[in-house]
């Protein structure tokens, strides 16, 4: 800890079934340019079905800031972020995905640039790498300067999408994700998306660097590398709604850029549009099962969306009459 007594960054790593990876990842935030005791690194193990955790106990020994916390149940990242959000003494946070690692000597910059410019979130770049150890390095490189949430997203050099998702690539200001009461959707996948749509939509105080320190695995066993399920179109329904939702929110906050509700509302009909297309595709079995897990969802938040016939085939894709229905009207 530092003369006050605090961590200066507090790493988060979900973990679930990556006994391949999770050393290579945790090793990684040791190498670093910084004192030891000037950070801490949080484990969550999502009830993994391997032996993640039997991996991180053993690091234990030899890293004595490493903390491990299980969970009884598999909750997702969302869950597993929110609790190691809530256990962490840092100043700063990093949430690392458990089959990536970092680059050496990283966090001195950081600090420096955090500090100095007192920033709420530190945007960065990545290079993706596969299994075969193949680095492909980021594509755009440029600089910006201290500016607003807004101004970050709507920048020219990069859309919005390319760059302002994935949350491993920020740090956080602690005290501006808690005293904004940004927390992760739980139980759900592509908790990201939102969660990045509101953070930026109210940081004061962004900066993105031209550096790439993060080495995102480009893992094809990965739930969002396999082939599309009903599960998933249920998850991005899941995420149409909670994009719906922040939507209505974001509307009565007069301090929120106009240019998040149409991103937002361009999302959404993206999403939608992705279930539908693969919703076609699927077989009848499918469309039944894809029937039984959204039965019980609120679908008619998202119907100014879609047109008429589009939300009904959401609601209906396996009855008689829908398919009567779109093949008369040529859907």
């Amino acid at each position: 800890m530092n003369k006050k007594g605090e961590y200066i960054f507090s790493f988060i790593v979900p973990v679930y079934n990556v006994a391949d990876y999770v050393e290579q990842c945790i090793r990684s935030l040791y190498n670093q340019d910084i004192p030891v005791t000037d950070y801490e690194v949080i484990v969550v193990d999502d009830c993994s079905p391997d032996n993640s955790k039997d991996i991180v106990v053993a690091l234990q020994s030899e890293f004595r800031n490493l903390q491990l916390i299980s969970l009884t149940e598999n909750m997702k990242q969302g869950y597993a972020r929110n609790i190691g959000l809530k256990n962490a003494s840092g100043k700063y946070i990093w949430f690392v995905d458990s089959d990536d690692y970092i680059q050496p000597n990283t966090l001195k910059r950081f600090v420096n640039e955090l500090d100095n410019n007192e920033l709420e979130i530190l945007h960065f770049d990545y290079q993706v790498f596969n299994e075969n150890g193949k680095i492909i390095p980021y594509r755009v490189h440029y600089d910006l300067k201290t500016c607003t949430g807004a101004e970050f997203y709507f920048d020219s050099h990069e859309l919005w999408w390319q760059k302002g998702v994935e949350v491993w690539r920020n740090v956080y200001r602690k005290s501006f994700l808690i005293e904004n009461n940004f927390w992760f959707a739980e139980k759900v996948m592509y908790e990201d998306v939102d969660y990045s749509f509101k953070v930026f939509a109210k940081a004061k105080r962004v900066k993105h660097i031209d550096f790439a320190p993060y080495f995102y695995r480009n893992n094809t066993s990965s739930i969002t590398q396999t082939n599309v399920t009903p599960m998933h179109l249920k998850y991005w329904l899941l995420l149409a709604l909670r994009c719906d939702k922040l939507r209505e929110i974001s509307q009565e906050d007069s301090n929120i850029d106009e240019r998040f509700l149409i991103i937002i509302d361009e999302f959404i009909k993206y999403q939608l549009g992705c279930v539908i297309q693969n919703l076609r595709k699927f077989n009848t079995k499918n469309r039944r099962l894809y029937r039984s897990l959204v039965n019980k969802l609120n679908l008619a938040s998202v119907r100014k969306y879609v047109s008429f016939k589009k939300y009904l085939f959401l609601k209906y894709p396996i009855t008689i009459i829908t398919l009567i229905f779109f093949t008369l009207f040529d859907f």
